[in-house]
């Protein structure tokens, strides 16, 4: 016996069919539960016997509450402890650097996230990470967050796919010679 549903209609263009066979398959409705079927944009859930009103009722309910997100799973990972890096310059600082294999040896970077935070008086300051090998940005984004914070660098381009040296460069921007941008930690994620 199957139920119908649409990618479109049903689930707002947002389906994940890993996600959506483990919701049904923790649910009450997994006894009687065989498989998904994604033709096109239809999605067929197929049982071993017709599912009463009750559990259709579920099904939908199901289907309305779908979550189809996934987790990333990073395969490694590089991190850069500062211990208190304190910036204070107005043009870029190198404050740490790597060697990075590239994309074609150990992946490309996914993900980049750095403990961070400016003194109340600061306008901003802005973070780089540059391909000191190619001379090419890969991301550079402004912040303003003046208590500790993770922040996230995205979105991510430029990446090398061979062996380069990667620079993480920092400026501020405004306030007196006494306010500063202190950074912790910075981590790569591959």
């Amino acid at each position: 016996m199957t139920e119908n549903y649409n990618i479109s209609t049903d689930f707002s263009n947002n389906f994940n069919q890993t996600n959506f066979h483990t919701e049904i398959a923790a649910s009450s409705l997994s006894s009687k539960f065989q498989y998904i079927e994604r033709i096109d944009s239809d999605i067929v859930v197929h049982f071993t016997e017709s599912l009463s009103e009750s559990e259709k009722t579920i099904l939908d309910t199901l289907v309305t509450n779908h979550d189809s997100t996934t987790n990333t799973i990073y395969n490694s990972l590089i991190n850069i402890n500062l211990n208190n890096n304190k910036i204070n310059s107005t043009v870029f600082e190198r404050v740490a650097s790597f060697n990075y294999e590239g994309s074609l040896k150990v992946g490309p970077i996914q993900n980049l996230l750095f403990s961070s935070y400016a003194d109340s008086g600061i306008t901003n300051y802005t973070v780089r990470i540059f391909d000191k090998t190619n001379n090419l940005v890969i991301e550079e984004s402004n912040f303003t967050n003046t208590s500790e914070d993770i922040n996230e660098l995205t979105p991510i381009n430029n990446i090398p796919e061979t062996r380069a040296t990667i620079e993480v460069l920092i400026k501020k921007t405004g306030g007196p010679s006494n306010k500063y941008v202190h950074v912790n930690s910075i981590t790569f994620y591959f």
